[in-house]
């Protein structure tokens, strides 16, 4: 979040996403959609998400560089090269 001035007359702020937060926005649809499929259905979010339309937003996956999706059992770690 940031911290920023919108009053027209004297000091009045308001407080935003920061382009840190605006990165974390996959991330949030990912958690909503889980808990949309997990979490009981009385303690799910009250709100439905959207796009500008009113249209539903595609379920999020995790693809390849050719568009395949990767599941949990396709992916593995390897270490990171650093160089110097």
């Amino acid at each position: 979040m940031q911290k920023v001035e919108v009053g027209k007359r004297g000091s009045r702020y308001e407080y935003q996403l920061s382009q840190k937060g605006k990165d974390l926005f996959p991330i949030m649809v990912t958690i909503y959609q889980w808990a949309e499929n997990w979490v009981d259905e009385e303690k799910r979010s009250a709100f439905l998400l959207t796009d500008q339309k009113g249209n539903p937003i595609n379920k999020l996956s995790v693809i390849d560089e050719y568009g395949n999706d990767l599941t949990y059992e396709k992916v593995i770690r390897q270490p990171k090269v650093i160089n110097p």
